[in-house]
């Protein structure tokens, strides 16, 4: 989750969770020398122990540049390397094609739609699940 609007606590509070150990994982993308975004994979828990949500931003300045693409390429290609999960699942708004089109370039697999699953801008909307398997 990416909290709206981005204050300093927020910042401080996403590097000290980017430093724990664990099997979750939060990486910085760095572009040309400047912060351009973030990527990252939460481990599950339980009986999803095998599971990680994954995600990514790119703030709007570096987009279209296939800068979300390689970044995303590289955690999943780093991710199934040291074998850390079996699967990584990622929800994307409904009305955002071209963060689709990220994950199926990278592999992800559309599983369907999860009606009135999130909120975003104060409106219920649709999301849609995306999977990458290792098997």
């Amino acid at each position: 989750m990416f909290p709206h609007p981005y204050t300093e606590a927020d910042a401080e509070h996403w590097i000290r969770i980017a430093n724990e150990e664990g099997r979750s994982l939060h990486l910085a993308i760095e572009f040309k020398g400047a912060a351009a975004g973030g990527v990252g994979a939460i481990a599950g828990e339980g009986i999803a122990a095998a599971t990680a949500d994954f995600g990514y931003w790119l703030g709007e300045p570096f987009w279209g540049q296939g800068i979300a693409t390689a970044a995303a390429s590289a955690l999943v290609g780093r991710l199934m390397r040291e074998q850390r999960f079996s699967r990584l699942q990622a929800p994307v708004f409904a009305w955002n094609p071209a963060s689709m089109r990220v994950l199926e370039k990278v592999g992800f697999v559309r599983e369907g739609v999860l009606r009135s699953s999130v909120t975003k801008d104060a409106a219920l909307i649709n999301s849609v699940m995306y999977a990458y398997t290792a098997a």
